[in-house]
């Protein structure tokens, strides 16, 4: 530990003085990296973070949710050790294959599960879209889409089919995965989408 002499500052200490900030002084030129590894004296480190921000190596805080959050500000998440090593490996794992402006299908259901089943899965993932593939798998054939607008518990009945209530892939707008991110932002558009199923 050291004892440093010099005056702390903290960030309420510091205000911009009105009528005497330059134009420059926009919040996308405001530069808060931090250094993540040991560096020399008047060196810059070669690996900053954006934000000067991580989460606890705690169960309850660092989840790769968390981690892909902090991700997309620039930030950093630790994968907590108390858990296997398989475990660790697939918390990594799922925060790499998430992809900006793309998610991976995670939530399948098959066209012959009901309603009620949809709602279920739905609600406990927190999401309110899911595929329907002819297995339930993110591998199987792709058939349409079902979402919290196309079914609503007190008017349709949760022993109906999800097929009874999804938008079959003929009448949906779809892509091949070797679309950009911007060529997709273009299609869901023009199109007025609220997703894009890449389709391979």
């Amino acid at each position: 530990m050291k004892i440093l002499d010099e005056v702390s500052r903290t960030l309420n200490e510091y205000l911009l003085v009105p009528n005497l900030t330059s134009e420059e002084c926009t919040p996308a030129n405001v530069d808060l990296s931090a250094p993540m590894v040991r560096h020399r004296i008047g060196e810059t480190s070669p690996i900053r973070i954006a934000v000067p921000l991580t989460s606890a190596i705690m169960q309850a805080v660092s989840s790769p949710r968390m981690a892909i959050a902090l991700a997309q500000c620039g930030g950093i998440s630790f994968i907590h050790h108390n858990q296997p090593v398989t475990a660790q490996a697939e918390m990594v794992s799922s925060v790499k294959r998430h992809k900006a402006g793309f998610r991976y299908s995670d939530i399948n259901i098959k066209p012959t599960a009901t309603l009620g089943e949809l709602a279920h899965l739905l609600q406990a993932a927190e999401r309110d879209i899911a595929v329907v593939t002819d297995d339930g798998t993110p591998k199987g054939i792709f058939l349409g889409l079902i979402s919290t607008h196309d079914f609503h518990p007190k008017r349709h009945r949760l022993e109906d089919m999800v097929e009874s209530r999804m938008r079959p892939a003929r009448d949906l707008v779809t892509a091949a995965p070797s679309i950009s991110l911007s060529e997709a932002n273009s299609l869901i558009w023009d199109n007025r989408l609220d997703v894009l199923p890449i389709v391979g």
